[in-house]
């Protein structure tokens, strides 16, 4: 067959082809689930977070905390402008009686009414660093108490019949006055000495006279001197029983069963355990709900697990610290005998505290564990020698003579003077775990990420992308000023809302960055309770690398 010729074609235009999509966008959750220092990186859950400073976890988001304002100021004895003790009176018949205390130095200030001076200054004989140990107690003879001790300073009251009283205990140790912890339980008072280790005890119902001594030294195995007691409560089923409770400087807990130690018929004891060094003061113990948390070497221990045999010096066993353990446990035993370490539960915040020392970095730091999800993050930056709850609302003693009071609703930023004037905005960091943002062998290139918070004012984001498990922070901070406008080229059309209620706010961000691993880290400015609730990340995978 011979060959044609081609026959010419016409070339007609080709049609457009649809590029293939090659980004994705990967929705991340807002670290809820607090700080994780347990886990391995690489395996850390979503939900966790890296670091999580001036937030709250809630179960929908990560909120910015709430501030707080002076209430007292101009606090100074001799030159002295430690306020190192809160000390709250709390009468039965009358809330008006109610009256808060702060120690300085030699001095006590009447500082319940918020003013810019404080009220007149009770002189006690007390050792110079104003440290008190304190417990309400009252009786039908002569009505509510505040007694006080001092590690030099002896035993003192206060009720609104009498006012103050040095008060005289008789039959105690040679260095009667001592005493470094004071306990109501069981209808009487319970005091420890320095560098004793019995406890002593007055009639059921005494405030003062003769002391009886109960010597624990031969259940101390681990040695030294008897530093707190407390109790532990105990549902049954059929009945709720109370159990006074001896903690050793050196972490050995002793518990017993009865009210009157005299009597073997009446105290019997229920065991002996080990908890590992405690804190120099008596606060690194409080009640939490029916239990009693107790702050040592080993974190965070229940009395409830550790009475109970469920407790266990593993780190993935402590229920309560076993995510934060490993950044604990160095600062506790770092600063054992440095004043002072403090647990306090703060119910509106539905969180429960542990104040630290300073650091010697000069680091003000407080843990904050929500009482819902468990979760912990950390405060930074509020100055903070002593704590208290009064009347339902926290308040805190500083360095420089002044109380603050807040950290609950109504506190929208930092140091608020008593003349009204607004402080510092709240600024929120967090950096959630590292995720592979599907596999973790393939490299991405992260290109935006679609911030949503929930708030009653759009807050001010600044973010970057951490890539290979680096925890850079974000330099600088993102400008806020309050309001509830919308925000030209953030805001949504057509979706205004009524200013002080709560809308979602979406805001896109731009990101740099390429690796196998990467963390979102966020930091915020706004109104307290503005809330991250997660954010979508846009990615381009990249090839097998």
């Amino acid at each position: 067959m011979p060959l044609a010729p081609a026959t010419k074609r016409r070339h007609l235009p080709s049609k457009g082809v649809a590029a293939t999509q090659v980004s994705t966008l990967t929705p991340i959750p807002a670290p809820i689930g607090g700080i994780n220092y347990r886990d391995n990186i690489m395996v850390m859950p979503p939900q966790d977070a890296v670091s999580l400073t001036d937030v709250l976890c809630r179960t929908n988001g990560v909120e910015l905390r709430p501030g707080w304002r002076e209430h007292v100021t101009g606090l100074s004895q001799a030159g002295n402008t430690n306020v190192s003790t809160l000390l709250p009176y709390i009468d039965k018949s009358s809330a008006a009686n109610n009256k808060l205390f702060a120690a300085l130095g030699t001095s006590i200030y009447d500082v319940t009414a918020s003013t810019g001076s404080p009220g007149a200054a009770v002189q006690v004989t007390a050792a110079s660093n104003g440290i008190w140990s304190h417990t309400m107690f009252s009786n039908t003879a002569d009505g509510v108490f505040l007694c006080l001790v001092n590690n030099g300073g002896g035993y003192y009251t206060f009720n609104t019949v009498a006012g103050w009283q040095v008060r005289t205990l008789t039959g105690g140790p040679a260095n009667i006055n001592n005493i470094t912890s004071i306990t109501a339980m069981k209808g009487r008072l319970w005091f420890t000495f320095e560098g004793d280790s019995s406890f002593y005890y007055l009639a059921i119902g005494a405030v003062t006279g003769a002391l009886s001594a109960f010597a624990l030294g031969p259940w101390l195995k681990h040695g030294g001197a008897l530093a707190a007691c407390t109790t532990w409560t105990q549902d049954g089923g059929t009945d709720i029983r109370d159990f006074p409770v001896f903690i050793g400087s050196q972490g050995d807990v002793i518990v017993y069963d009865g009210f009157d130690p005299s009597s073997a018929a009446t105290w019997s004891q229920v065991g002996a355990w080990y908890i590992g060094r405690v804190p120099v003061n008596d606060k690194f113990h409080t009640r939490v709900g029916a239990d009693t948390f107790v702050l040592s070497e080993q974190g965070i221990v229940p009395l409830s697990m550790l009475v109970g045999g469920r407790w266990t010096e593993s780190v993935q066993n402590n229920p309560i610290t076993s995510k934060i353990q490993n950044g604990l446990i160095p600062e506790v035993s770092g600063s054992l005998s440095t004043l002072s370490w403090e647990l306090q539960v703060l119910p509106k915040l539905d969180s429960f505290m542990i104040k630290q020392p300073v650091t010697t970095n000069g680091t003000h730091r407080q843990w904050m564990r929500s009482l819902t999800t468990g979760a912990w993050s950390l405060f930074n930056g509020i100055e903070m020698l002593s704590t208290v709850l009064f009347d339902g609302t926290f308040y805190f003693g500083r360095s420089d003579g002044i109380i603050g009071v807040g950290l609950e609703e109504g506190f929208d930023t930092d140091h608020q003077l008593l003349a009204g004037t607004a402080g510092a905005v709240i600024e929120g960091d967090s950096q959630p775990a590292f995720i592979p943002y599907g596999t973790s062998g393939q490299l991405k290139t992260f290109h935006a990420a679609r911030m949503i918070f929930v708030t009653t004012s759009a807050p001010s984001v600044a973010v970057q992308m951490n890539t290979q498990f680096n925890t850079d922070a974000i330099p600088g901070s993102p400008a806020f000023v309050p309001g509830g406008g919308a925000r030209w080229d953030a805001a949504f059309w057509n979706q205004a809302f009524w200013a002080g209620s709560s809308s979602t706010f979406e805001v896109w961000a731009g990101l740099v960055g390429v690796g196998y691993f990467g963390s979102l880290r966020t930091k915020v400015r706004g109104l307290p309770g503005t809330s991250w609730s997660g954010a979508h990340v846009l990615h381009e995978p990249g090839g097998m690398m």
